[in-house]
């Protein structure tokens, strides 16, 4: 995690999300839990949180969660995987799955405002979205392509099937332009965006970032 200071443009977005709380927690509370066994782990509203959807959160959730110790010094920098492992008690996992799960709720909770809004992507915008993802993908692989079928490399690269991502990418990016439209009728005085700001200053210079980190095997040694 790097810290850096927020713009504008954060607080904005943060006082849009406050100003949904009402309709999200409204919709959030007809979530029903079931099974993680099966396809899907919950409903929102009627839509269901697919079992890939709910495992992308897990994923990023104890990444954070990861991270943060390592910030904290409950878990070394350079901790191995050994003590990464000891790391994840019974108790951390379940607080893990737990986070995912909220944040998984919220994340469908949005799209479907954003969904009733009219701010799904039409058919082509999703079709090109997709192919822009795959195309990001693709020119990569050729770095790894004499160790990798492109199937295990796009695995490796998102963690995930290809498909499943791109649906949670769609699905985002309709997130984003529901935010995008609401911010740009939306104005508030210094005073607010300053009071808001005062409150949890924290959450105005932190941001996570992802880092691709492919090891290459090694070659076998030439027999002379």
């Amino acid at each position: 995690k790097k810290k850096k200071r927020s713009n504008y443009d954060d607080k904005i977005i943060k006082i849009i999300a406050v100003s949904l709380v009402a309709a999200l927690v409204i919709i959030v509370a007809s979530a029903l839990i079931v099974s993680y066994t099966g396809s899907y782990v919950a409903k929102v509203d009627g839509k269901r949180i697919m079992k890939f959807e709910y495992e992308y959160f897990l994923t990023n959730t104890m990444v954070e969660m990861k991270n943060d110790a390592m910030e904290d010094g409950t878990l070394a920098e350079d901790a191995d995987a050994a003590a990464i492992a000891e790391f994840w008690t019974a108790e951390r996992k379940k607080e893990a799955e737990n986070k995912a799960l909220d944040e998984a709720k919220k994340w469908k909770a949005q799209y479907i405002l954003a969904d009733k809004a009219g701010f799904s992507l039409d058919l082509d915008e999703k079709v090109e979205y997709e192919q822009n993802i795959e195309y990001q993908i693709y020119s990569t692989y050729s770095q790894y392509s004499s160790y990798y079928d492109y199937d295990e490399y796009v695995k490796l690269y998102l963690g995930m099937e290809l498909d499943d991502y791109q649906e949670i990418a769609v699905q985002s990016a309709a997130i984003t332009k529901y935010k995008e439209d609401l911010k740009k009728d939306y104005s508030a005085a210094d005073e607010e965006l300053k009071a808001l700001y005062d409150e949890t200053p924290d959450d105005y210079r932190m941001v996570t970032m992802s880092v691709l980190s492919l090891a290459k095997p090694e070659e076998p040694a030439k027999v002379e």
